[in-house]
């Protein structure tokens, strides 16, 4: 491994640890706010008939399914970071591979948050909510995960042939990734 390639590797490395600590202390300190300000409380319209932060303690995953499989749920997102942290420690640190790393970043921090939760209390905390429509509450965790498959999915579009190096294996000898 070049010079270069170590320094990219290096950096990716520290971008990794570094936003997945930023957007997880943010999820813990949104949630925190949420459990002081929301838990025993009414809704607070932020935008009359459209949006408003709500208390909610969802004891399943995303939209309220495996309610009460707490264990399911915690063994599921150990299983899913390992593969996170995987895709992304293996992908190439090249620029090109920017979508590809935000994209697994934003899942990695989002299921961090979320697991925090589980491990800690036996729930999710959520509290965001769109009542204009029947959309379920949800948190930051959950726009982070959300966010990171929407990019995730636009790098397979317009980079598949990456994607599928990714998933195969690189051949020795090819940099390129």
């Amino acid at each position: 491994m070049d010079t270069d390639m170590r320094t990219r590797r290096i950096l990716q490395i520290v971008f990794f640890i570094v936003g997945t600590a930023l957007l997880t202390i943010a999820d813990y300190e949104i949630k925190q706010w949420a459990i002081r300000s929301l838990k025993d409380a009414s809704a607070i319209d932020v935008i009359p008939g459209v949006f408003r932060f709500s208390y909610v303690e969802n004891r399943g995953a995303a939209f309220g399914i495996f309610q009460g499989k707490s264990l399911i749920l915690g063994i599921f997102s150990v299983i899913v970071g390992v593969l996170i942290g995987y895709l992304y420690f293996k992908a190439v640190p090249e620029r090109k591979n920017w979508l590809l790393e935000l994209s697994l970043l934003l899942i990695f921090a989002g299921a961090a948050g979320n697991q925090i939760d589980r491990l800690t209390q036996g729930y999710v905390v959520d509290m965001f909510e769109f009542y204009w429509f029947s959309f379920p509450v949800f948190n930051f965790a959950d726009t982070l995960i959300t966010i990171g498959a929407v990019l995730f999915g636009l790098f397979a579009i317009i980079r598949p042939k990456q994607l599928d190096q990714l998933f195969e294996g690189r051949k020795k000898g090819d940099r390129n990734g």
